[in-house]
């Protein structure tokens, strides 16, 4: 099925396709899940190609793209390989809010270097759908007081800053009107404390660590503000993680059919492709179906997004179908390839872990659900 793009959205998608194809060596993706290493080098290359911020405003460095530009990129990184894919797609999670809301100190000191492939940041915020934030801030004379943390923060280990979002430490229940700010921590700011890496299924290029903030004092100038309307930038940066996010399952679940394809037209049992027996055929006709599904509305989600005409909890239905889609087609091409699937050394083998770990980025399924329920059903008398 093809969908129709701008010419400029077809030279990104072309362009990054053929980077990941250049940059992906299998050996070095191998070594680099084996060591637990983030990608440094192949992030700086993506960086000198414009492939890392490119929805940031063109003052702050990047290209002022769109979101369905993004997703096309986002995608074709994950299509080539799941763990190389999110790892430099998640390099700068919620560094766009500094880029766009930031002073121009803080876009100097975090955006310029994340930009040019020399850091990397890390975010901790409410997970989606939760009213309350892990951390905590009280006002002091020239800025706030941050306490609280996290138990599993992408990055933490590796990251040169964090965007942090929290709640009055005076209002204990968010929904009764506390208000929210949006923060920028520097790594190495007192009473900041990153614990041991974490072991865990899947994306071994990615470091996960608990987070601790105890008594961070943090100057007012640290401050996100989008002229004092403080709540649209949570909603930004809960919309923007859904859609790359969703970019991701979208680029996995291409990724996992083009392997299942590939090896089911070169696998011979019984002198015959195992392509031609039905049950795998058919197999594959289903996760076209699939695929398809789930692309059309990844993209039209970037595209409503883009024109400011989508709403939260359609952005989290688009996610939640998109993550389905995704493991059903991992766990299919697992299937065709049989054992040797379960090998390391076959690619499918860790985009099939991937989709498993991917889901713990924005939260539990149920309170997804719940934030669906309440807004289509309303306050009822």
């Amino acid at each position: 099925m093809k969908f129709h793009l701008t010419e400029e959205q077809n030279y990104i998608q072309k362009a990054t396709w053929d980077f990941a194809k250049g940059a992906f060596d299998a050996e070095q993706i191998l070594e680099l899940m084996e060591k637990r290493c983030f990608p440094e080098k192949i992030f700086k290359n993506a960086c000198k190609l414009d492939l890392i911020g490119m929805t940031y405003p063109e003052s702050a460095g990047g290209q002022e793209c769109g979101m369905m530009e993004h997703v096309l990129v986002i995608e074709a990184l994950c299509r080539k390989d799941s763990s190389l894919g999110i790892a430099l797609a998640g390099a700068d999670m919620g560094t766009e809010l500094i880029a766009r809301y930031g002073n121009q100190k803080a876009i100097k000191k975090y955006v310029a270097p994340l930009l040019k492939g020399n850091m990397v940041a890390s975010l901790i915020c409410p997970e989606i759908g939760e009213e309350q934030s892990p951390v905590q801030y009280r006002e002091c004379d020239d800025g706030i007081v941050l306490n609280g943390g996290a138990s599993l923060v992408l990055n933490a280990g590796i990251a040169g800053y964090f965007i942090i979002v929290a709640d009055d430490a005076d209002v204990p229940d968010q929904s009764a009107g506390g208000e929210r700010i949006v923060a920028v921590v520097p790594r190495d700011i007192p009473g900041l404390e990153v614990g041991e890496s974490i072991n865990k299924l899947g994306l071994d290029m990615l470091s996960w660590h608990g987070v601790k903030l105890e008594n961070v004092k943090l100057p007012g100038d640290h401050l996100l503000s989008s002229e004092g309307e403080i709540p649209d930038l949570f909603m930004r940066l809960q919309q923007n993680n859904l859609l790359k996010i969703s970019a991701m399952f979208l680029g996995i679940a291409q990724g996992a059919f083009d392997l299942a394809l590939g090896y089911a037209k070169q696998r011979e049992q019984f002198r015959r492709k195992i392509a031609r027996f039905q049950g795998i055929s058919q197999k594959i006709a289903s996760m076209y179906v699939k695929l398809q599904e789930g692309r059309a509305g990844v993209y039209n989600a970037a595209l409503l997004y883009d024109e400011d005409a989508i709403d939260l909890h359609d952005l989290i239905a688009v996610k939640l179908s998109i993550e389905a889609v995704a493991e059903m087609i991992t766990d299919e091409a697992l299937q065709i390839h049989g054992g040797v699937g379960y090998m390391v050394e076959f690619p499918i083998e860790h985009f099939f872990r991937d989709v498993k770990c991917l889901r713990t980025f924005t939260g539990r399924k149920i309170c997804h659900l719940d934030l669906i329920s309440r807004k289509l059903i309303g306050k009822l008398k």
